[in-house]
């Protein structure tokens, strides 16, 4: 965006500062009858015209040259006369580079209409106003155009990007994730509210459980060849599913008889612990800082029991530290240990990443080919292993195809 936005601005502010600067300035003469016999409205309305056309003629404009030294040539380009028949005045506008020049010819071309004026016997002329620099109107402005073209500018950017947005390839099936991050996909998913609303029953528990037993699936289709260990859940982007997901896994867990314990490891979003209005009383964050041991931070009101956390910006080496022997802690004592981490991409996801046993990706459907290959770059960059990828948010028909892959590749371990 900024390659154009920046081309574009430049090149606008250059054209706007390099027009002329213009002044514009008004003068009104008043032509009235000298005498009654003269007061005739036709009579009136002709002499105000023969005025107005003899002011901007060649003529007239010699004239007011002649008696000002003003270039004739400036005069013809600067000088319009308007008339007003129903006040019977005429009004001089003239247009300048600046406005003492503007002043200075509207006086002389309003003192030349009084000297006309004196060799007829039929008229009085006099200046009702002499000139008067008029307020230049907003789009005159260089500020304002200037300005103008900067949101001109923006807009073009900005739809310049989203067109380019919009032509980079995207994921569109499991073939498309597996071949930009290098892993199986493991489960299909289609959209899903957020887990505090399945907990609360809004989506019927027979498609939570069948989205359940879906992820279930394919990620034991994935045990051969993962190591065992607390299972990291992240999203190769903001906002792609990994909370529900990790959510649908432990209660797919929990359901077969696991004893399975579902750990909010975001410690600046807390996105688990928020859908699920989890209780602030002790926290991921408390056992980190040694002021609760992990049993005391356990929620096991649901269906599931989850480890919440509080807000806590950035980490440090205490908690990288202790988030390692945390997690090996509840791996000696749960069957299956499901940490729901921050994207891939903020601090927290490598800290993550780093102490689990293995990460399942997730990536949601129409999602740029670029930025999920940039995040299983980023994981294979820091030797955090990818052991499955779940493409969420896809229609039925590529959820039904992913079921399948992941059952046969079940039934073949």
């Amino acid at each position: 965006m900024v390659l154009v936005l920046v081309p574009v601005a430049v090149v606008g502010i250059w054209w706007v500062e390099a027009q002329p600067t213009r002044a514009e300035a008004v003068s009104v003469v008043g032509v009235t009858p000298a005498s009654v016999e003269y007061a005739n409205p036709d009579l009136v309305q002709l002499t105000v015209n023969r005025y107005a056309v003899l002011l901007a003629s060649p003529t007239g404009l010699q004239g007011v040259s002649d008696d000002t030294g003003i270039d004739v040539d400036e005069l013809e380009r600067a000088v319009s006369v308007e008339s007003s028949l129903d006040s019977a005045n005429l009004r001089i506008v003239v247009d300048a580079a600046t406005e003492e020049r503007a002043e200075e010819i509207a006086d002389a071309v309003a003192a030349h209409a009084r000297v006309l004026g004196a060799d007829d016997d039929a008229t009085d002329v006099s200046v009702l106003s002499p000139a008067v620099v008029q307020a230049p109107p907003l789009t005159a402005s260089k500020r304002v155009l200037e300005a103008v073209l900067l949101l001109i500018a923006l807009v073009v950017a900005l739809g310049a990007a989203c067109a380019v947005e919009l032509a980079r390839p995207r994921i569109r099936t499991g073939g498309d994730a597996e071949a930009a991050t290098g892993a199986m996909v493991v489960a299909g998913m289609r959209r899903f509210p957020q887990p505090g609303l399945l907990r609360r029953n809004v989506v019927s528990d027979d498609e939570v459980l069948r989205a359940a037993r879906a992820l279930r699936t394919g990620l034991l289709a994935s045990e051969r060849s993962a190591p065992s260990g607390p299972i990291c859940v992240l999203g190769s982007e903001l906002g792609a599913g990994g909370t529900t997901i990790s959510f649908l896994l432990a209660r797919s867990a929990s359901d077969a008889g696991e004893a399975v314990l579902l750990i909010d490891g975001d410690l600046e979003g807390t996105g688990l612990s928020k859908h699920l209005l989890l209780p602030q009383d002790v926290g991921l964050d408390d056992v980190l800082a040694g002021r609760a041991d992990l049993e005391a931070a356990i929620d096991r009101e649901g269906r599931v029991p989850v480890v919440g956390t509080r807000r806590k910006l950035g980490s440090d080496a205490l908690t990288e530290r202790r988030l390692g022997e945390v997690l090996k802690e509840a791996a000696g004592s749960w069957e299956r240990v499901i940490v729901d981490a921050p994207p891939v991409g903020s601090q927290g996801a490598d800290v993550v990443g780093l102490h689990a046993a293995s990460v399942l990706l997730v990536v949601p459907l129409g999602a740029p080919v670029h930025r999920v290959r940039r995040a299983a770059r980023r994981l294979a960059r820091h030797g955090i292993p990818v052991r499955g990828v779940v493409l969420n948010r896809a229609p039925r028909g590529v959820v039904e195809s992913m079921r399948t892959v992941a059952t046969v590749s079940h039934a073949d371990g």
